[in-house]
């Protein structure tokens, strides 16, 4: 599958991820949190992936800042996802507690959708060569272009 496909697939996985952080763990239990937890751990996988993908190819600069920024979005909504998976199983919790760590989760998925959303199109822009501004594979972020 080409980059750009996998890129915009990205987007579709972050906005099923959203819908699906959007169901309550209360409603259908611990299992809805360990299948948010499991998406999560998929969303993160591919995002390493496009991440590596990416590296090799002489994209803008603002390509390779989104893709990290996907990445850590990715490490977050595991992270928020697990503990709305663990706080699942502790017998009393307040439903408040539960409440602000999903609420946590479904900030992230908006953030994961968001950062793909944009590495997705930055990506199809320079593709298109609607960005003119290309980099070498040794060039880092610390480097500016000469004005």
């Amino acid at each position: 599958m080409t980059l750009w496909k996998r890129l915009y697939g990205m987007v579709w996985f972050s906005f099923a991820l959203l819908l699906i952080s959007l169901i309550s763990p209360r409603w259908l239990g611990r299992r809805a949190a360990f299948v948010q937890l499991a998406l999560a751990v998929v969303f993160l996988a591919l995002a390493k992936l496009n991440d590596k993908k990416l590296s090799p190819l002489l994209v803008p600069r603002r390509a390779r800042r989104i893709s990290r920024a996907t990445i850590s979005a990715s490490v977050m909504l595991v992270a928020f996802a697990a503990l709305c998976w663990a706080l699942g199983f502790i017998q009393g919790l307040p439903e408040w507690a539960l409440g602000v760590a999903a609420s946590f989760q479904t900030v992230m998925g908006l953030a994961a959708l968001a950062h793909s959303s944009s590495l997705a199109t930055a990506y199809d822009m320079w593709e298109e060569k609607e960005i003119g501004l290309t980099l070498t594979a040794g060039d880092s972020d610390a480097q500016k272009p000469a004005a």
